[in-house]
């Protein structure tokens, strides 16, 4: 598991606290959960899914020099 660290105003962070006590859960599960439903969020978007098509497309040749 990697480890981020995450700059919050004071004011999301004391919500975020807030938000993990009422849940039962650690602050660190509630951003996981979070992180998880946007990420199926972005799979289930066609707008986002052509944006990373063509954002691979463009990339596509660098990372193919890379991998030789």
């Amino acid at each position: 598991m990697k480890t981020l660290t995450v700059r919050l105003e004071d004011e999301k962070a004391q919500a975020l606290d807030t938000l993990a006590m009422a849940e039962g859960a650690s602050v660190s599960q509630v951003i996981r959960d979070a992180i998880d439903t946007q990420i199926e969020k972005r799979r289930n978007d066609k707008a986002f899914q052509e944006r990373l098509q063509r954002a691979y497309d463009r990339n596509k040749a660098a990372f193919d020099l890379l991998a030789k």
